[in-house]
Order: C-alpha cells, then structure tokens, then sequence
C-alpha cells in the first residue's frame, strides 16, 4: 500500500519524499510492511509505538528514535495511510486515532554566540590550504555573517541571486531554495522555499552593507549571488564541509555539550532576536515559519529562559506605579 499512498503525495518536495521512504522503510515497514491493513488494529498500533519508545526498534545505526520521529511514524507515515485506506473506504476507521504519544521534552537547539559567529567569520576569511596557500575569501566571510546575522536557510542564502539584493531599500528578498531535483538524488535545483507566503523580505544588517555592495558590483542580476572558487552557484554542503566547519575549529569554538553545524548559524539569530525581546509573531515572519506555533515549538526554551527577565520587568513597572500612587493596600 505505501507505494499507493507516497504515488498520492503530489507536489511534495523531493526531499520530503526521501524522507517518507526512509522512515518507512526504518519504522514502519519491519512491524507492518507484510500486514494485511485491515488486520492493523489499535492494540497492534500501541505495542508497535511502545517498542518504538523503549528503544526496542532502532535506526540502522542502532540508535533509539526520537520523540519526534516516532510521531512522524505514527501520525505523518502510518496514520496518513490508514486514512488513505479510509478514503476509499478500504477499512472503516483509523486505529492510530486513539494512540497517545510519548511526551517529546522541550526541544532545544543549540546555537553560537555573536561573538563565536563573528570569530568563525573571521577565521573563514582566513583560511588556508594543508600547504598554507590562502584560499579564505572575503564572501566566505559574509556568508557566515549574512546566515548568522538574518536567520536564512542555508539552502535559502545559496539560491541568493544578484538581483535578490535590494542595496537602495536595505533588504534582501528570499523567495527560493537549494531542493533536490528529484527523489533519491543529490543534484540541487532552485525551488520555492518553506515561507507560506512564498517570500519575505530580510534587513539587511548595516555591517553587512558594504559587503554585498562590493559583492554585486557590477554583476549581472540572474547571476548567483554566493559562488564557488570556479565561479558556479554555491553548493552549501560542500561549502560547509569546505569552508565552515575548518573555519569553525580554526576559531577553536569550543562545543561545550552543544551540536553545532551550519543550521547553528540561523538558530544565533532566533536566540539573540529572542534575548532581545523579539515577540513569536514577528520572529515567524523573519524566520520564514509556516506558523507561529513551530517557532514557539522551535524556540520554546528560548522564550523560556526570559521568564525570570520579563516578570522583573513587569515587577518594576508595577513598583514604579505603586511608588506613585497611593494606595489602601489593595491591588
């Protein structure tokens, strides 16, 4: 039936169906793929998705599945099947409806501090080969920057052409992404990216101003904007692998316990606009969200850890309020 059901998911992105196949092919086709549907019943569900949260069925590299990815198994995978199959009336009801899933902790997301990014920055600028020829660029340098300072995707800042910079009203426009041009492959294309809307249009921060303006400088505007050392559009996982992660040890950051890559870069941003009192409406908006409940999802220990600075404020408010005015003793 899962052949069936992913040849129905019309329009999807490629990457979105690789990751449908290997979630299947890891979850739940070793319990269910020789299941006859309608012997799927809720008591099979339960158990499955317990052995799933013991640890009792693990990735191929022996590693027991997150909270997150058991829900995407159960309600994105198996649930959308069964539901499928309820569609044309193949069963009479979906068994994974009354199943209760494990409680997924606070997530948290690791990011760097703006004094790291800029050392990363830096060293990326810097960097040079085994044999100590330069190879460093000053645009290595704005990259790290550009993601750090705005929060894009990383397959968003690739897709960047000349034209999306926008010097004479200060912002850049982000309406496309690095995708996969078709399942199972790795050969990248431009495609539309994640932000409902299907645009936004990012501040340019004024230190990166005179960056960009010398990196489209004469250039023509369906150019890519962040190129290669041959000149050809940015392949943001080979310069990650290139570029970021050398830069990254060469500024000798040291992890302290965190899981830092290049996503890091987008979630300093989100962290520092959230110390800085951004509200969850308007950080969805810069993030690129669908909606604001995966940025509160996302972000949730973020906004969290301001608790104790927010109800100070709030606090002072009231004492400077309550020093002003008299009162009988009631609020």
């Amino acid at each position: 039936m899962f052949p069936l059901w992913l040849a129905d998911h019309t329009g999807v992105r490629p990457a979105t169906i690789d990751n449908y196949i290997r979630h299947y092919n890891g979850m739940v086709r070793p319990r269910f793929g020789s299941t006859r549907i309608g012997d799927i019943d809720e008591r099979a569900v339960k158990a499955w998705v317990a052995d799933l949260d013991s640890g009792a069925i693990r990735t191929k590299y022996g590693e027991p599945y997150t909270k997150g990815a058991i829900k995407t198994g159960v309600r994105r995978l198996l649930g959308s099947m069964l539901r499928y199959a309820m569609r044309r009336r193949w069963i009479m009801a979906d068994p994974t409806a009354g199943v209760r899933l494990p409680r997924a902790p606070m997530q948290r997301v690791d990011a760097f501090t703006p004094a790291e990014a800029r050392a990363i920055a830096d060293a990326a600028g810097k960097l040079r080969t085994p044999t100590g020829r330069p190879c460093g660029r000053p645009m290595d340098r704005l990259i790290v920057l550009l993601l750090a300072s705005t929060g894009m995707r990383p397959g968003e800042m690739a897709a960047l052409d000349v034209r999306d910079v926008d010097l004479a009203h200060g912002t850049i426009n982000v309406d496309k992404t690095m995708t996969k041009a078709e399942a199972g492959h790795y050969r990248y294309v431009q495609g539309d990216t994640k932000t409902p809307k299907g645009r936004r249009h990012l501040p340019i921060p004024p230190f990166l101003r005179d960056g960009l303006e010398e990196l489209v400088a004469g250039r023509d505007g369906g150019e890519p904007l962040f190129t290669s050392p041959r000149g050809e559009r940015l392949l943001y996982a080979q310069w990650s692998k290139r570029v970021f992660r050398p830069a990254m040890a060469a500024a000798g950051i040291d992890p302290d316990g965190r899981t830092l890559t290049l996503y890091s870069l987008r979630h300093t941003f989100a962290s520092v606009a959230i110390a800085a009192g951004a509200d969850v409406k308007t950080l969805q908006e810069l993030m690129g969200h669908e909606d604001a409940t995966v940025t509160l999802n996302t972000y949730a220990a973020a906004f969290a850890d301001r608790r104790v600075e927010v109800t100070g404020a709030v606090s002072d408010a009231f004492d400077d309020a309550l020093g002003q005015t008299p009162t009988d003793g009631h609020f």
